[in-house]
C-alpha cells in the first residue's frame, strides 16, 4: 500500500445504502482510516523524543501529527480499558457492538498516524483511568464524550496551521469520524440527543474550535506523560 492510497478519496460505494444500520454507519465510518493502517510499518519507528522526562510537539506540521497521534493513543487506551475491566453492567450487545466499532476505529486512527510519522513520532503515552468507575455507565459515557468532543475541538483547532494539504486531508477525515463517535455517545447518554450541539457548536452551526494549550489542559486528567506543547 503506497502513500497515495492511504489519502484518496474512497468511492462512491462507500456511502452508507438505505436501511443501514448505525452500527454499519459506523463501521463504514473507519474503513476509510483502517484501510491504511499498515502504510509505511516497515519504516524505522524509533521515537523522536528529545527531551527524557517527556515528549514535545514541535510548532510544525510534524508537531501537529503528533499531537492528534497523542490524542489517539488516549481514546484508544480509553476505549480498551472499557472492554478490559469489562463493559458497564448494563449494556446491551448493540451496545457493546458499536462501542467495539469505536474502539477498532481509534487504535486504526492511532495506528495510521504512527505509521505516517515513522522515526518522528513520539514515545507511546502513559494512562491512568483510576477516577473512571468503569462498571457505571454513565461515568463511562460522559468520559467518552469528553474524550470525543475534545479529539474534534482539537483537530478543528490545529487544522488552520498544517501546510501539507495531505496531511489536512487526512486529519479532516479522522476529525469527521470523530463527530460520528461524539453523536452516538451523546445518543447512549440520552436518547436523540445525538445532534445537540452541548456548547460545542457556535451559533453559527459550525462546531468550536478549542487550541492546543485547553484540549491538553483536559486530556491531563487521563495522561500522565508530561507533554511539552509548542503548538501554534
Amino acid at each position: 500500500m503506497n502513500k497515495n492510497e492511504i489519502f484518496s478519496e474512497q468511492p462512491s460505494e462507500e456511502i452508507l445504502p438505505k436501511g443501514h444500520s448505525r452500527r454499519s454507519f459506523l463501521g463504514l465510518a473507519g474503513g476509510l482510516l483502517a484501510v491504511g493502517s499498515l502504510f509505511n510499518a516497515s519504516c524505522d519507528n524509533k521515537d523522536n523524543n528529545p527531551n527524557p522526562e517527556g515528549v514535545l510537539l514541535t510548532q510544525d506540521d510534524i508537531g501537529i501529527l503528533n499531537y492528534a497521534y497523542a490524542l489517539k493513543q488516549l481514546e484508544a487506551a480509553f476505549y480498551q480499558k472499557i472492554f478490559d475491566t469489562g463493559v458497564y453492567n448494563t449494556a446491551t450487545s448493540e451496545e457493546i457492538a458499536l462501542l467495539t466499532d469505536i474502539r477498532d476505529h481509534e487504535v486504526a486512527h492511532r495506528e495510521l498516524l504512527k505509521a505516517i510519522l515513522g522515526s518522528k513520532a513520539i514515545d507511546a503515552l502513559s494512562f491512568n483511568f483510576a477516577g473512571i468507575n468503569f462498571k457505571d455507565k454513565k461515568a463511562v459515557l460522559d468520559t467518552a464524550k469528553l474524550l470525543e468532543d475534545i479529539g474534534v475541538s482539537g483537530i478543528n483547532g490545529v487544522a488552520v496551521h498544517v501546510v501539507n494539504t495531505d496531511y489536512l486531508k487526512l486529519l479532516g477525515k479522522i476529525a469527521s469520524v470523530e463527530a460520528r463517535h461524539a453523536a452516538y455517545i451523546r445518543d447512549l447518554l440520552i436518547d436523540g440527543t445525538f445532534a445537540s450541539g452541548d456548547a460545542q457548536v457556535g451559533m453559527n452551526g459550525l462546531e468550536m474550535s478549542k487550541n492546543p494549550s485547553v484540549v491538553l489542559a483536559a486530556a491531563s486528567t487521563f495522561i500522565t506523560t508530561q507533554i511539552i506543547n509548542r503548538l501554534p
